[in-house]
């Protein structure tokens, strides 16, 4: 899920990454998006994936991106499907 959510976000394929994230977090793609994020949308943002920790109903997914920077994403289980999570409590 955080592969398909950041390659479809960094293409700029909001409503597809909006798909695999939670509903706050699709607020505030849109929100981004019409505050004028679209300007700092990478087509060819890669990554490489580093790790993972899940704990229960809640999951990091670490990675490094093109330029060997560290970062994290979080996801939380809601009904039983893996979403990410940015920025809220669900």
């Amino acid at each position: 899920m955080a592969e398909k959510f950041l390659m479809n976000l960094s293409a700029g394929k909001i409503d597809e990454a909006k798909k695999y994230a939670t509903e706050p977090t699709g607020k505030m793609l849109d929100l981004m998006i019409g505050l004028g994020g679209a300007k700092d949308l990478n087509p060819n943002f890669k990554f490489t994936f580093v790790r993972d920790s899940i704990v229960e109903n809640q999951a990091w997914v670490f990675y490094k991106d093109e330029k060997d920077k560290p970062d994290k994403i979080e996801l939380v289980k809601l009904d039983g499907k893996w979403k990410v999570n940015v920025g809220s409590k669900k």
